[in-house]
């Protein structure tokens, strides 16, 4: 391993409190703990302090009232992996190589953590990693509690899990879940409860490691990253949760659930749409599922409180950095699909944002400032007093937070899909017949198309420009279209606009683009 430069700022953002104590004691008290809070493909707008007048929030909300909510915070790529490799790197995703979950693209070499460490914290995680390969993992972390939809333990390399928590497995893969279209692991209604008692779900267990760790870790700064698999499908949560929506189905807003024209839109997004029978599912079924990711918030809602709780019981609260956030964000009904797919749709790379910092209180700030996911890692460093004299991508916000400042990207930049070209398109006509039998051979063979071909995306000034391999390409006035329902990019009279956003966007350097030619 390469060696790391570290220079910890002994005058940092809360060093100047201890300037006459001796070095080793102010450089303790000059640091806070920090605590990263994140879940997994939720919508940036699926949070009571948000404006969701359906999900209750009340301890996510809380921590707004108390620190700040940035509206515009953005992930550099829409994809588990990638996405939180850049977290922790502060580099886009094709700097990392990271394009997809595998562990050998996850991080093996430099992150947050080792000038964390090199500062003296404590390192925890407890549940999902997908960031971190697991040699590294196990050098760097103090406490390692890594946790999949499927249960507890640690993958291997061929994505077997370890013997533990073989009811939670049996019950996800053979006798369930499955949607009511007949498929098995598919995004999809499960028109069920999680059969298991609150506290022996995967949920209530994250909170229960991530509290071990800070009554363990109380003493010493520490790093805590809580990751929450939810609500990422399977979208199982148990009772009470799983029936908390359901009597407020009319109440869950379907906008654009139907409005879109596929002929205008890449056709990797169309293969999405019909993969697992969106296209067949009716309104009541999507709000369903919707109802369920509620459920399943309004779980993790109820983990965070219980954190935050034990923070406050041990006089901890006050000096932690407290940061909820998810990778990516979701469809949540939009066109019909309640997951991802490979696209840069708002819903998909606008994540939820909230930062409460030592000391603060009632502050309840909403901030318009801009904000990649990348920035993160640059601002927790410049808060623990830590500067590395490392190349990263991101840019510290904190001017955002201590100067009250609403403005920090004027340009945003997304990036995912794996390396090669997708297959042709398919005639829509000839769709269903290829689909059934390819399905017949293997149910996921449409990830050919929603996985494979590099694509990127620039954000700036109301307009979106979206570039793919070997698909259409697509230019939104988001200000004016906030649904993306209308594709400008075949629109003449948008073609200088178009132009010049894509080669702003090939300036950038993402790797594996190809050429900007593309069939239209």
């Amino acid at each position: 391993m390469k060696k790391m430069l570290v220079t910890i700022l002994a005058l940092g953002i809360f060093g100047a409190a201890a300037m006459n104590a001796p070095a080793a004691e102010s450089s303790k008290a000059s640091r806070p703990n920090i605590v990263v809070i994140m879940t997994d493909d939720q919508r940036w707008d699926s949070l009571g302090c948000s404006g969701d007048q359906v999900v209750k929030t009340p301890n996510i909300d809380a921590l707004a009232k108390e620190g700040t909510r940035f509206e515009n915070a953005f992930t550099v790529a829409p994809l588990c992996g990638p996405s939180r490799t850049s977290f922790f790197t502060g580099k886009y995703a094709s700097k990392n190589q990271c394009y997809n979950n595998k562990k050998k693209s996850l991080i093996g070499k430099f992150s947050l953590l080792e000038p964390l460490k090199a500062a003296g914290y404590k390192l925890g995680l407890a549940g999902k990693n997908h960031t971190f390969q697991g040699s590294y993992a196990k050098m760097w972390f103090d406490r390692f509690s890594e946790y999949s939809p499927w249960g507890k333990g640690e993958e291997d390399e061929a994505g077997s899990l370890s013997p533990s928590d073989k009811a939670v497995r049996d019950f996800l893969t053979t006798s369930g879940p499955k949607s009511n279209l007949g498929h098995k692991l598919l995004e999809g209604l499960i028109d069920f409860p999680e059969p298991f008692p609150e506290d022996q779900t995967i949920t209530a267990r994250i909170a229960d490691d991530a509290i071990a760790f800070v009554q363990t870790n109380q003493d010493a700064p520490f790093f805590l990253h809580m990751a929450f698999p939810a609500p990422h499908w399977p979208n199982i949560v148990c009772e009470p949760y799983f029936s908390m929506y359901k009597k407020q189905l009319d109440a869950i807003s379907l906008a654009g659930m139907d409005t879109i024209d596929w002929d205008t839109h890449p056709f990797a997004h169309y293969v999405q749409s019909q993969c697992a029978g969106f296209n067949t599912m009716s309104k009541e079924d999507r709000r369903k599922i919707l109802a369920v990711m509620y459920g399943q918030i309004s779980f993790i809602d109820k983990s965070v409180g219980r954190l935050v709780e034990v923070l406050k019981e041990k006089g901890l609260y006050d000096n932690t950095v407290i940061l909820f956030t998810s990778d990516q964000g979701c469809l949540g009904g939009q066109f019909g699909l309640p997951c991802k797919t490979k696209g840069f749709y708002e819903s998909l790379i606008r994540i939820p944002f909230i930062i409460k910092m030592p000391g603060d209180k009632q502050l309840g700030r909403i901030t318009p400032a801009q904000i990649s996911n990348i920035d993160v890692m640059p601002t927790l460093l410049e808060l623990a007093g830590v500067r590395v004299d490392e190349s990263i991508d991101g840019i510290s916000f904190l001017p955002v937070l201590s100067q009250k400042r609403d403005t920090h990207r004027t340009v945003i930049f997304s990036e995912v899909g794996e390396p090669g070209m997708p297959p042709a398109p398919i005639p829509k006509a000839e769709y269903a017949a290829y689909n059934k039998k390819r399905s017949a051979e293997d149910m996921f063979w449409f990830i050919e198309y929603t996985t494979r071909g590099r694509c990127a995306m620039i954000r700036e000034d109301g307009w979106k420009y979206c570039f793919y391999n070997g698909d259409l390409e697509e230019l939104y006035h988001y200000a004016r279209d906030p649904l993306e329902l209308t594709n400008l990019a075949p629109d003449a009279k948008h073609q200088v606009r178009r132009e010049s956003m894509k080669k702003k966007l090939f300036g950038q350097g993402f790797v594996g683009l190809g050429s900007p030619k593309i069939p239209r």
